[in-house]
């Protein structure tokens, strides 16, 4: 995803990407992207809480993020009850997934 970090301003660019140059998925990227990563810890920073997340998403609804976008994210964390996935529960996610010849390779079966 080519488009995932710049604002509708085309700030956060090198390019100078505007709103319609951007696309719906990189805006949406984009959103969700900083949610995640003010609201997880990182190994050089304590997270900053959902809330505060949720609240800087807020603050750049129509200058910094699509205003559509932020309201559906919004609605994702307060109307439906949307959590984050605890860090055991990522850690498992972003781990790579088993591929059935790997599995069977590793019991001594060989498929050729």
């Amino acid at each position: 995803m080519p488009h995932r970090h710049e604002s509708l301003g085309g700030s956060d660019d090198p390019n100078g990407l505007k709103r319609e140059e951007i696309g719906l998925e990189g805006q949406m990227l984009g959103v969700a992207d900083t949610v995640e990563a003010m609201a997880t810890h990182r190994p050089y920073r304590f997270s900053k809480g959902i809330e505060a997340a949720l609240a800087t998403i807020e603050a750049g609804k129509g200058s910094l993020y699509d205003p559509a976008v932020v309201d559906a994210c919004l609605r994702l964390f307060w109307q439906q009850g949307y959590q984050l996935p605890n860090p055991e529960k990522r850690r498992e996610l972003s781990a790579p997934a088993a591929t059935p010849l790997a599995n069977t390779e590793s019991k001594g079966e060989r498929h050729g």
